[in-house]
């Protein structure tokens, strides 16, 4: 018997119910919390979906977001306006949603680790990422920084020196 090979819309279903389906309602009534979780199913589909398979298109965030609102039984009551219209105010919202990183140093306090995105013209930087609802000030800066750490294998002897950065724009 041969394998089946998930096509787009086998992966769209199963972002949707890993990211969307699931949600607490308090989540799903805010079109900004809604949007948060596609901005993560995106990362997701980009960082584990895509490698598995290089013929799937890669997509902007907003044409990722539009997929998914048609797509999701859930979301199916927006419209490309409001799909439109509620992206747009994420976008505004994200800006003031506050970041929290951390600086890794190993013992010898001689090398840092630094991160860079996969987007066409990202730098390098600290690893830094938005606090999540409910999360506090000292999590969200170690959390971020143990996954960065644990992605690119750090050898034990990294520590986390500064337990948060306050990243302003």
């Amino acid at each position: 018997m041969a394998a089946y090979k998930m096509q787009l819309e086998d992966w769209l279903d199963d972002l949707c119910v890993r990211f969307i389906i699931n949600l607490p309602e308090e989540d799903l009534s805010s079109v900004a919390r809604i949007c948060f979780q596609i901005e993560e199913a995106q990362w997701f589909y980009e960082d584990f979906v895509r490698p598995l398979d290089p013929t799937l298109p890669s997509m902007t965030l907003r044409n990722f977001s539009l997929r998914i609102f048609q797509h999701c039984p859930l979301l199916a009551p927006f419209s490309v306006e409001n799909h439109t219209r509620a992206f747009e105010e994420f976008l505004q919202y994200k800006t003031r949603v506050p970041v929290r990183g951390a600086i890794l140093l190993n013992e010898d306090m001689d090398s840092t680790v630094l991160v860079k995105g996969w987007k066409k013209g990202a730098n390098w930087s600290f690893p830094r990422g938005k606090i999540n609802k409910d999360e506090d000030d000292w999590n969200a800066p170690s959390e971020r920084s143990m996954k960065k750490r644990d992605t690119i294998s750090m050898l034990p002897a990294w520590f986390l020196l500064i337990g948060m950065l306050s990243i302003s724009r």
